[in-house]
């Protein structure tokens, strides 16, 4: 491409792009602030170890914890493993790993100055209807063959995960952690919470920023009516292609809301809006699960475990998404 070309197109790209971070920077400041906070203090963690305490409760307490911790597919299933293994049953542990990488502080306060406040609150209900909904399915399977002795594949993992002699398919880097070794230096609770907040502000902002890219890229050169036909749709049929889609992406809580905050602004400025039941498929069905969550998830269960996994995913986020557009939309 001639250079005449091809800067003014850069710097229109890079003006665009410039515009998101604008739009969502004191927002997101915010959020991990308080991120930082929480994670600087525990509070998830030790609801977490608390957890097996909470009996029939434990499923709503599972749920809790999910929606303000931000852990993607990948990173809960570490957790659900060593829960597992320490007694939990199935049943809030199944609610944790589906709920945990569809909401967090920071992931709230992403969505809510992405897509707006409506989308945020109703990506909140979502998570929790889904930790709610894998925690229903699971009971009413819990006799027929999901006790923590019948589920692995191979040997019960052993050991817990933070455990320098824990099984390796379950081994957590957390001690390895830039935020934890200042903390193991450091034992100043301001100093832990600038190292927790600026490590949560890398964690979060480059999935914000890879989403942004994806966004201002798809605005400026994909056609606008294939957008529209997607996205504005309200056929059943398309929701259901968005779920499917969706799903085995890698995309996190972070990135769908960024990756979507390009066709609603695009509509929007067309006269239309992303549908409900598109946008909610989206959101939820992108970050819930992924091929590489999936790929762990069989390495360590059973086939009957990972296929009642994906059917609650996938059933979840039909649910959402169908719910979403009858009421919302």
């Amino acid at each position: 491409m001639d250079t005449h070309v091809l800067m003014p197109e850069l710097t229109a790209l890079s003006l665009d792009f410039l515009e998101g971070i604008r739009h969502i920077i004191w927002y997101f400041i915010v959020g991990i602030l308080l991120a930082g906070w929480i994670r600087t203090y525990k509070f998830h963690v030790r609801l977490r170890k608390r957890l097996p305490s909470f009996g029939s409760y434990a499923v709503l307490v599972a749920v809790a914890v999910a929606i303000v911790s931000p852990l993607c597919a990948c990173g809960v299933l570490p957790i659900m493993v060593s829960l597992l293994t320490a007694g939990m049953p199935l049943t809030p542990c199944m609610a944790l790993l589906v709920a945990s990488p569809l909401m967090s502080v920071e992931g709230y306060a992403v969505t809510a100055v992405l897509l707006g406040t409506s989308w945020a609150n109703a990506k909140l209900v979502a998570a929790i209807f889904m930790g709610l909904w894998a925690g229903l399915v699971t009971h009413l399977l819990a006799g027929r063959g999901f006790g923590v002795t019948e589920i692995f594949r191979g040997p019960i993992p052993v050991g817990d995960m933070h455990d320098h002699d824990c099984d390796p398919r379950i081994a957590c880097n957390c001690p390895d952690r830039w935020s934890n070794r200042i903390a193991r230096r450091h034992p100043n609770k301001f100093i832990i919470f600038l190292a927790k907040s600026a490590e949560t502000g890398w964690k979060v902002g480059r999935f914000i920023l890879f989403g942004l890219v994806i966004e201002v890229l798809a605005t400026r050169y994909i056609d606008p009516e294939w957008i529209g036909s997607v996205f504005a749709s309200t056929r059943w049929y398309t929701t259901v292609l968005v779920t499917l889609a969706s799903a085995p992406l890698h995309v996190n809580q972070f990135t769908a809301a960024g990756i979507l905050y390009g066709p609603l602004n695009l509509l929007e400025r067309m006269g239309s809006t992303v549908s409900w039941g598109s946008g909610m498929a989206f959101l939820i069905g992108g970050p819930v699960t992924a091929l590489p969550a999936m790929a762990v998830f069989l390495s360590l269960f059973k086939p009957r475990v990972f296929w009642l996994y994906i059917c609650i995913c996938f059933s979840g986020t039909l649910i959402v998404a169908f719910a979403t557009q009858f009421f919302l939309g």
